[in-house]
């Protein structure tokens, strides 16, 4: 986001699951911008982030911004380290705890599809009718 601010190079951006630093938050960006998050439910500093989340997001056009949650989902599983734990001890134990509650790979899929369509969208100019539908992953809000 970040680089958003600072350069004119880029031409659209993507917040996977990041706090906002830096002057980008009192500066915001002009690019076309996604936040995929995830719920961050119960974190100490929650509140914190979504406020500076809110400020950027409320500070673009509604036409170019998207936010989406998916509910369940890890902050490591926006990466391939959470979807390729494998070890079923790991799994069992982060599944008890509720560390994990959704899967690696859904988590994966999903945030694999919400990018392809961002992109889609908004840096390729093709209509991507299903950017803001969740209807294929029901445990994505998309903030209108």
């Amino acid at each position: 986001m970040q680089f958003c601010h600072d350069d004119a190079r880029c031409k659209v951006g993507i917040d996977l699951d990041s706090a906002p630093l830096g002057s980008v938050v009192a500066g915001g960006v002009h690019q076309s911008f996604t936040f995929l998050l995830n719920e961050h439910r119960g974190e100490a500093d929650a509140p914190e982030v979504q406020a500076k989340i809110d400020h950027l997001y409320n500070r673009l056009p509604s036409d170019r911004r998207v936010e989406l949650t998916i509910h369940g989902a890890n902050h490591f599983g926006f990466s391939d380290d959470g979807a390729l734990l494998k070890s079923p001890m790991v799994m069992k134990i982060l599944n008890a705890t509720g560390v994990l509650k959704l899967e690696g790979p859904r988590q994966i899929n999903i945030t694999r599809h919400y990018i392809d369509a961002f992109f889609d969208s908004y840096l390729k100019d093709r209509q991507a009718p299903q950017f803001r539908d969740n209807q294929a992953f029901p445990e994505v809000t998309i903030r209108p």
